[in-house]
């Protein structure tokens, strides 16, 4: 699963069938832009792998800011959830 990262807003990760993997990497340590940053879809990739992987579930929530880079969705079979995108101007 590729790092993705956002510049514009903050993601907010919420599972809402099953537990979910993510990864997370701190943007400052990445240098391999594997898909670069898109200005409409706020959405660019690393090719780099994650530094660390956490779990979240049904329940819980993960709040990735711009300084973060993540791999969202590693789970098995069907996972459903809700990503909610705060815009960071309006802070």
């Amino acid at each position: 699963q590729p790092l993705e990262f956002h510049n514009r807003y903050i993601d907010v990760h919420i599972p809402l069938s099953a537990r979910e993997t993510i990864g997370w990497a701190d943007r400052s340590n990445l240098h391999e832009i594997k898909s670069p940053y898109q200005w409409d879809s706020d959405c660019g990739f690393y090719a780099e792998h994650p530094e660390q992987y956490f779990h979240v579930s049904p329940g819980m929530f993960a709040v990735v800011f711009p300084e973060d880079a993540h791999a969202p969705t590693i789970a098995s079979g069907c996972l459903k959830k809700l990503i909610a995108k705060i815009k960071i101007d309006i802070l």
